[in-house]
């Protein structure tokens, strides 16, 4: 048989010097800050409050009058332009940003102090390649150069056209550094009422490729990596309630102008951007944007951006076969370009063990709680979803549950330890925030958690009532209407999200001590090719959230590590333990701000146990480990801890995580070894050993380099493995070439579309990394069609597959770091990868190492749990259902 090697083929690059291009910079001098210092003063009083002008404006405005990336920092006196900047041009811009952000009339024959010093600062040129030769360490240019090199990058694709699914497409960069397929949109169809009858009619929707680059680095590999991402961004028909829009600027070949939006109207941080570039480029139509009716009919210069979660008639995501086409595309482009080197990690993957627990492992389970039995209890309104409900469990316990027909208010037991209650609760279920829920609650005998029980609650709730809001159909005339309407229909979607039951239901549920889960009201069945693995997959996931947010496992865990030794442990006799970390942003104006951490350990079964122990411990008052369902009950049971992501707030959490893995170490595991997975792009600023940049350096002593790093030798964890899932960091895979070496010396290549394994990265020195590459659960689901397989949306015709999302696959990055042999790193990642693939439930992979996911999921059921904002990528972790 001949030998092989597979390779991850990414849309990941080496930015290495040849593709830098120069730039021009102009290093201000003392006496140019001091006249910013005076400016800054003039205009806090003109503003009546403590704020700084938005200095981001003048390098808007340059970009969009240049055409390439401009930086600017006015407390470190740097200006650096991508393209050549003459003195006339800085006159300008200063002269017109003070003046518009001052509310005064500029003269531009009166040039103003900042634009007078900044003008005679003499420019120098410089390589970018410069900032990049640094030989075998982590890059650690200034950040600017990342930018700029993106952007040149960026531009210089753009001059080569695009040839995919038989047309050539021409892209445009924009102002954010972006590329957009202007010209080539992708068309839909919706069917919208008609005024003053009970017809319908046809009207057509737009949706835009847009290709982003970034640069970042990657542990010990000694240039910064490009990556490429496309998404599909969806074109508004009507400004109302737009927060960007896209403007094109009437000069040929200049960029198209991106303006964020406070309903129609540019916001206050971009308006001098846009009043300064618009006097520039002699070009009303990037500021007066009540003056350019949006034609839904033929998209024109300025086009509106949809909120992401809104409908549309055309799906998120732009399918495997446009990143497979853009790769081929940028090698074309780029001949030299070098490639991310990867190779497969070899080794035995155990299939994981799909579905919730069983009910005869329950008892098992139950017993790590200390526990003796699980009650179900099925609060519901409609019929519909009370047999839904128990249809389902009856699926999960081995029981005909419709069959018996509980009675109302009454458990029915399903065997020795598990019983199960319906109760109708209407009232307790509605929406509203002047119901007596409480004592509704308290009217339901089976709410009241009995000694030795474990109560659980699955209830039915409608995720329609504050899902989508959307502006008002009437279009304002002025600009005071525009900032009205906008005002309302923010009040509109705030009064709607505090009428909502869930929160407040699983609120009450978690100060009675129970945990919950929420089923929503049933969606219309779409025709599929073939029939469904499950007839009732919401009702399924929910039921499997359930018995996830019990805390029950089983023994799958010890199946799923076998084999596999880390140092001296095997992977079976370690504790696993997920720390998750996320700031929550202000909701309401003179909000707080909110720091959850949550920490869970999968505790490996004692002697003569088979099941595996879930513990949890939560940032609040009085924290303390607790079983996992405890410790969910008494965190969702209390408010957000306010806290932020400054420096002090985050040596303070490490501080306290310390205290928690300490308390752990002394009293539940007690000499049993455990290993940590956090998660590196949401826990960053905690722990200074988790950046790229201080990999490899000694240590500092002011605050833990790492998790448990300062607690005593023998409490400290075997090694940390950082995880990072954020698309924006990870690279998209796009195929796998093998290539198998046969007995004659012949080499044959073949490539596959999709991967699910695991990839060691070449890196140039220091530890390993790895990619875990994944395929999403939904592109190859019963009836998904695997759309984008073959054909990009342009080779698409419009149908029902245009409304539906075209997935890609995605990345998840592992970097275990610790003081171990090379064999012992590779036993890491694949214990990681195992525990992402291997649930306590989900037939799926998670997005995260099981603890980990576990601890993401404490904060994801908050009832005060808010996504910033939905990101583009579908796949992305705050869209993906990957419980």
């Amino acid at each position: 048989m001949p030998d092989s090697m597979s390779r991850l083929n990414v849309l990941a690059f080496r930015f290495t010097p040849d593709l830098a291009g120069t730039v021009q910079i102009r290093r201000l001098p003392e006496e140019f800050r001091r006249a910013w210092w005076a400016f800054d003063s003039a205009y806090k009083v003109r503003c009546g409050r403590d704020v700084q002008p938005a200095h981001s404006a003048v390098s808007l405005a340059m970009r969009g009058l240049l055409g390439g990336h401009v930086h600017f920092d006015p407390s470190k006196g740097e200006l650096v332009t991508e393209m050549d900047l003459d003195e006339q041009d800085v006159l300008d811009t200063f002269t017109l940003f003070r003046a518009f952000s001052l509310g005064e009339e500029p003269d531009l024959d009166r040039p103003c102090e900042l634009a007078e010093i900044a003008a005679a600062t003499p420019a120098e040129h410089v390589h970018l390649g410069s900032y990049l030769d640094e030989g075998f360490t982590q890059p650690n240019p200034p950040g600017w150069v990342f930018a700029t090199g993106v952007w040149a990058f960026a531009r210089s694709l753009a001059e080569h056209p695009w040839e995919v699914d038989g047309r050539s497409v021409r892209l445009r960069d924009d102002t954010s550094g972006a590329l957009n397929a202007w010209d080539d949109l992708w068309p839909g169809t919706v069917l919208r009422p008609v005024p003053g009858t009970k017809d319908k009619r046809a009207e057509p929707r737009y949706s835009m490729a847009r290709i982003t680059a970034r640069l970042k680095t990657v542990p010990n590999i000694a240039y910064p990596v490009l990556l490429l991402e496309g998404n599909a961004t969806r074109l508004s028909p009507t400004l109302r309630g737009v927060r960007s829009v896209l403007v094109e600027q009437k000069a040929v070949g200049a960029p198209l102008v991106r303006l964020a939006l406070d309903g129609r109207i540019a916001r206050h941080v971009n308006r001098p951007a846009a009043q300064t570039l618009a006097a520039l480029s002699m070009d009303r139509a990037v500021l007066d944007l009540q003056d350019f009716a949006i034609n839904a009919a033929e998209p024109g210069r300025v086009r509106g951006v949809l909120p992401k979660s809104w409908r549309f008639a055309i799906g998120r995501g732009v399918g495997m076969h446009f990143h497979r086409a853009l790769h081929r595309h940028v090698h074309e482009a780029f001949p030299e370009i070098r490639a991310i080197g990867t190779r497969v990690v070899k080794g035995r993957f155990p299939a994981p063990r799909q579905g919730q627990i069983e009910a005869g492992a329950i008892a098992d389970a139950l017993r790590t709680h200390g526990h003796t039995s699980l009650t179900v209890v099925c609060l519901w309104a409609k019929d519909i979803n009370r047999r839904r409900m128990l249809t389902e469990l009856g699926e999960a316990f081995g029981v005909d549950l419709v069959g018996k027909d509980p009675a109302d208010g009454a458990a029915v037991a399903v065997s020795d330890e598990i019983r199960v209650a319906v109760k109708h609760a209407p009232e307790l279920l509605d929406h509203g925030l002047k119901i007596d829920r409480a004592s509704l609650a308290e009217r339901i005998p089976v709410l009241h958690q009995a000694p030795g029980d474990l109560t659980v609650v699955l209830c039915e709730t409608d995720s329609d009532h504050s899902a989508r809001v959307e502006p008002e159909d009437s279009e304002p005339e002025t600009e005071q209407e525009a900032r009205a309407a906008y005002k309302r229909f923010l009040e509109r979607r705030g009064q709607l999200e505090a009428e909502d039951a869930k929160p407040q239901v699983r609120r009450l549920l978690a100060r009675l001590g129970l945990v919950s889960q929420f089923l929503d009201q049933p969606k219309p069945v779409r025709k599929r090719a073939k029939p469904p693995k499950h007839e009732d997959y919401p009702a399924r996931a929910a039921v499997i959230d359930l018995l996830r947010s019990a805390g029950l496992a089983d023994d799958r865990f010890t199946y799923a590590l076998s084999g596999v030794r880390i140092g001296e442990h095997l992977a079976t006799s370690l504790t696993h333990i997920g720390i998750h970390v996320r700031q929550q942003n202000k909701q309401v104006r003179g909000g707080k701000t909110k720091l959850v951490v949550t920490i869970t350990a999968l505790i490996p079964p004692g002697v003569d146990e088979t099941a595996w122990k879930v513990w949890a411990w939560t940032h609040r008052d009085r924290s303390r480990w607790e079983p996992y369902p405890l410790a969910s009950a008494h965190f969702h049971a209390v408010a957000l801890e306010p806290g932020s992501r400054s420096r002090d707030e985050l040596t303070r959490l490490a501080g306290i995580v310390e205290h928690a893995l300490g308390t752990l170490t002394d009293t539940t595991l007690r000499g049993v070894p455990y290993v940590i997975y956090v998660d590196g792009f949401a826990s960053r600023g905690a722990w200074p050993g988790l950046f790229n940049n201080r990999q490899g350096t000694t240590p500092g002593l002011d605050r833990p380099w790492l998790p448990g790093s300062t607690l005593p030798v023998a409490q400290r964890p075997v090694a940390t493995v950082r995880v990072n899932a954020e698309p924006t960091e990870t690279p998209r895979p796009v195929s796998v070439t093998t290539v198998r070496l046969h007995a004659d010396g012949r080499q044959t290549a073949t490539e596959s579309r999709t991967t699910t394994r695991l990839f060691r990265v070449e890196t140039d020195f220091g530890n390993p990394v790895f990619w875990l590459s994944r395929v999403p659960v939904q592109f190859d689901g019963a009836g998904s069609g695997r759309l984008g397989e073959f054909m990009t949306r342009w080779g698409s015709e419009e149908g029902p597959e245009t409304r539906r999302t075209w997935y890609s696959m995605n990345t998840l990055e592992l970097y275990p770091i610790g003081e171990l042999p090379d064999i012992a790193m590779e036993a890491l990642a694949i214990t990681a990868a195992r525990l992402c693939r291997q649930t306590s439930g989900w037939d799926g992979q998670t997005t995260y190492p099981e603890p980990l996911h576990l601890a993401r999921q404490l904060d994801l059921d908050h009832p005060e749990y808010r996504a910033d904002e939905l990101p583009d990528d579908p796949e992305s972790p705050l869209l993906a259902h990957d419980e």
